[in-house]
């Protein structure tokens, strides 16, 4: 009895005056340090996690045009907003985006109203996407990061985007108004 007496008060008293000093200065300030790809996986989970706390988040084109404000706002707010995180929020996105944009999205309703509702949707939804393919190529480009490279990074397979990626280069080799000049060439 009388030892875990004793016991119990020297853990009191160590816990009062706290464990024999450690080689850390515990005032130091603590620096952590980014770097270009963990600044993109940010800007790709941000979308993501964007897409998964909004309610509806696949019925329209629009929220995800919604998540990108949002996140790229926030991002900017935080001074947060580098180089490498636009891209990773672009290019999510833009995924997400072409795969409406090409229809990926049932249209269930007839009615010559919605269809028409749906057709501008469809029309909004292929201006985003072009847009946020041509801030993504820039940005690609000025970071000299591959689609390869980039996918990695974000957790996608290659293989599966590699098409998506191929249509858009054609579009942009044909669409003079999508950057195709010499300071922004795709890295190979």
């Amino acid at each position: 009895m009388k030892r875990a007496v004793f016991i119990g008060f020297a853990i009191i008293l160590n816990l009062m005056w706290g464990q024999p000093s450690s080689a850390v200065d515990l005032d130091a300030p603590v620096e952590k340090k980014v770097t270009v790809r963990s600044e993109i996986k940010r800007g790709s989970s941000s979308m993501f996690d964007c897409a998964l706390n909004t309610p509806h988040y696949g019925l329209s084109g629009g929220t995800t045009i919604d998540c990108l404000s949002r996140v790229l706002h926030d991002a900017e707010y935080k001074n947060t907003d580098t180089e490498p995180f636009k891209l990773g929020a672009y290019f999510q996105a833009w995924i997400d985006m072409d795969y409406k944009a090409e229809g990926g999205e049932p249209r269930l309703s007839k009615d010559p109203k919605m269809v028409e509702i749906y057709r501008e949707q469809d029309k909004l939804n292929k201006s985003a996407t072009r847009r946020y393919y041509k801030e993504m190529e820039m940005i690609q480009a000025q970071l000299n990061i591959t689609d390869e490279t980039l996918c990695n990074i974000t957790g996608m397979k290659y293989e599966k985007v590699q098409l998506i990626f191929d249509r858009w280069h054609k579009k942009s080799t044909a669409d003079e108004s999508l950057p195709n000049t010499e300071e922004h060439k795709r890295p190979k």
